[in-house]
Formats: C-alpha cells, structure tokens, sequence
C-alpha cells in the first residue's frame, strides 16, 4: 500500500458525515444538531469507532419532508 493510500480519507459512497450532510441540505452543522436534539433528523448511524453520518437515501426524504412543512406553512 503506498503513502498516498494510507493517508487518503475513507470513502463511503452513498454516505454523508455530519459536514458533508449539512452541505448537502444547504444548512449548518449547528442546524444539523439542532434538528437532531430537536427530534425532526434521526440520530447519525455509527459505522466505525470514529465515523458516524447517514445515508444520502435516509437525508432525500428527510429533505421531501422539510421541503412539505415549510411550503405548509
């Protein structure tokens, strides 16, 4: 395995950590857990000791979701 290999950040496709699900949904990460202390985005899944986000699928219908509560509004 060469230098480059071992120090490239861990690819999960499909998968979106906190900042990069916060960029995805156009917010910030603060909204991001806010959302979750405030119950409306379920908890990150924890795939590794260190590694916790959710998958793309499970943040397009909490997006739809968002999208339908604020044009009800």
């Amino acid at each position: 395995m060469d230098k480059q290999t071992m120090t490239s950040p861990v690819r999960w496709p499909g998968f979106r950590r906190p900042q990069t699900a916060a960029e995805y949904l156009d917010v910030s990460e603060a909204t991001i857990y806010r959302w979750i202390k405030e119950g409306k985005l379920k908890e990150p899944v924890q795939i590794s000791p260190k590694v916790t986000g959710w998958p793309k699928n499970e943040l397009d219908i909490f997006a739809e979701q968002i999208r339908g509560i604020m044009l009800n509004d």
